[in-house]
């Protein structure tokens, strides 16, 4: 409670920059550039300097594909903090006719209210630009409030714009933005983080180790006692556990993010299986080819993208609904560490 009250009475300008921690320095600078040239054919916007490893590989793969689009495309990251302090200053800067494009990820819906309405901010601030929201997940819950506010909200804004597109990344988010927005081109493809398969090291898990992604906020939607079955299943056959995190310990600066995104992949590749409900979690052990046992999350975003794109696979054990233990001691039973052509072939399939 006290640390709330501290944080309520520090001025959002000012946490903004303790956000931005050692780059400060940088960010500053980087406006000032763009406010003297413009050298940049595209701006990513709301990209991450917190500690959500998913949220930077989803950059990366971002990166990776607008320069396979365009190679010579020149892209200007616009971090999420970077556009608080200087949001003013970013839309009377850049022309309206180079293209916005939003980071993706799973931050529509009241489950996360202020990262909505900090979309609709960016949307709103750019809305005369051609705008393509990278893969998203959608998540409202009835009863929970606001709801129906950040849908009018969302619209009013919308219907501002004059060329945006929403990319969805599961077919729940893809009807939920077909029936509740206007205004809207909505397409529905895959997360974009899938774009990283051919950069990503791959299994070498040969330790008997299981590696544990598990949520622990309010997307967790899993029984403690659940865990400790699987935990009693591998142990039983000689593994032993190891936490594995898509959470970095501390922020994540944009100069550092391929170097800590790709030591978390080596984590995952090492492990012989992992056990997850984290939707990066899952797709961390697809990128890396390690054997993944996994639970779902509160917003469903695990399981939507995993019937959209990933149920093919055969290196993921989807366990949805109610816990089979058969089912998984069957599914560990039948992995051998080996390369997984499957997967390989499934990725080519949606490119």
């Amino acid at each position: 409670m006290f640390k709330q009250l501290i944080k309520s009475l520090i001025p959002n300008g000012l946490k903004y920059r303790i956000k931005m921690g050692s780059e400060i320095v940088s960010f500053a600078k980087q406006m000032e550039e763009i406010e003297k040239s413009q050298l940049a054919s595209a701006y990513l916007v709301g990209t991450p300097i917190h500690t959500n490893l998913g949220d930077h590989l989803i950059t990366l793969a971002e990166y990776w594909f607008l320069n396979l689009v365009n190679p010579m495309c020149k892209i200007q990251e616009i971090p999420t903090e970077m556009f608080q302090v200087y949001k003013k200053r970013l839309k009377k800067a850049i022309p309206a006719n180079i293209p916005i494009y939003i980071n993706g990820g799973g931050w529509m819906g009241n489950l996360w209210p202020n990262e909505e309405l900090l979309l609709q901010e960016i949307i709103e601030n750019f809305c005369d630009h051609k705008i393509v929201i990278f893969p998203q997940t959608i998540y409202f819950e009835r009863g929970k409030k606001p709801y129906e506010e950040l849908i009018k909200s969302a619209n009013a804004i919308y219907c501002k714009c004059k060329d945006i597109t929403l990319c969805t990344r599961d077919r729940q988010s893809y009807e939920f933005a077909s029936k509740n927005y206007k205004n809207l081109n909505i397409l529905l493809v895959p997360d974009i983080a899938l774009a990283y398969y051919d950069l990503a090291p791959k299994n070498i898990g040969n330790k008997k180790i299981v590696g544990y992604c598990l949520r622990a906020d309010r997307e967790s939607y899993i029984d403690e006692k659940h865990i400790k079955q699987i935990k009693d299943i591998f142990r039983k056959l000689g593994y032993i556990s190891k936490d594995v995190s898509t959470i970095c310990k501390k922020r994540v600066p944009t100069w550092n993010r391929n170097k800590i995104v790709h030591k978390c992949l080596e984590d995952f590749a090492e492990c012989s299986f992992v056990v997850t409900d984290r939707l990066h979690g899952m797709i961390f052990s697809f990128l890396t080819q390690t054997p993944c046992i996994v639970l779902d999350n509160k917003t469903k975003k695990v399981s939507g993208v995993y019937n959209e794109w990933l149920k093919d696979s055969s290196t993921i054990c989807p366990i949805f609904g109610d816990i089979n233990f058969q089912v998984i001691e069957n599914f560990i039973l039948s992995k051998t560490q080996k390369k997984y052509m499957d997967n390989l072939a499934l990725y080519d399939k949606f490119k």
